[in-house]
């Protein structure tokens, strides 16, 4: 049984070398850009009009920016990344004969700086791990609310009630056609808590974020 075991070991280990196709000490550079789609872990509701409580909703974002990696074995690679991202969180909306609530939300801006080990699977399939560290650029409370037909429209800057450095752990797959394009699916997992005590209900949040990027990747 064990000599089994260790010849079916030997087998993957061989048919996943074989079909490495990235050579050791070669470095790269991939534009990308992408969405995300965002939340804020424990998120209070809005209490509104009639004593209803809106619940939260996913926060479509932006993503921009790139990574160099750098190829430390044929099926191991080292990426360091520099992106802009738009996210937060969001509450759904309401209408009704009294007024309205719109588009409020929870607006979030970060510089991060992702360290990404990429393991070569199969061809151009990457597993991928590491550590994200964000900087927060801006937060404000953003939306629209309407009561006896006057509009008051939300920007309120919330940057000092936030923390401004963020840690999150991304988990993701990515896939290269070609050789260039580069298909990339993350989730970022939030370890620190993205506000202060005093900002919503004291209730502390977390990043929790889905991403979808296209890439285009540049021998150097």
């Amino acid at each position: 049984m064990m000599k089994k075991v260790l010849f079916l070991a030997f087998a993957i280990i061989a048919s996943l070398n074989a079909s490495a196709q990235y050579r050791e000490g070669t470095l790269s550079l991939q534009p990308k850009t992408g969405a995300l789609f965002a939340n804020l872990t424990n998120m209070p509701k809005m209490p509104v009009f009639e004593d209803v409580d809106l619940d939260s909703k996913v926060f479509p974002g932006v993503l921009f920016g790139g990574e160099l990696e750098y190829q430390l074995t044929d099926m191991v690679g080292l990426a360091a990344g520099l992106n802009y991202s738009l996210q937060g969180g969001k509450w759904k909306d309401y209408h009704n004969a009294a007024g309205a609530i719109k588009d409020v939300k929870i607006e979030l801006g970060y510089i991060n700086v992702p360290l990404v080990v990429n393991v070569y699977l199969y061809k151009g399939l990457a597993v991928k791990t590491g550590l994200q560290v964000g900087f927060m650029t801006n937060a404000k409370m953003k939306g629209i609310i309407e009561d006896a037909n006057v509009v008051l429209p939300l920007s309120d800057n919330y940057l000092d009630d936030c923390n401004t450095i963020d840690l999150s752990i991304p988990f993701g797959l990515s896939y290269e056609f070609d050789g260039h394009v580069v298909l990339d699916a993350r989730y970022m997992l939030g370890l620190t808590n993205v506000n202060k005590d005093e900002l919503i209900a004291d209730r502390k949040m977390k990043n929790s974020i889905f991403m979808l990027t296209v890439g285009y990747k540049i021998d150097l």
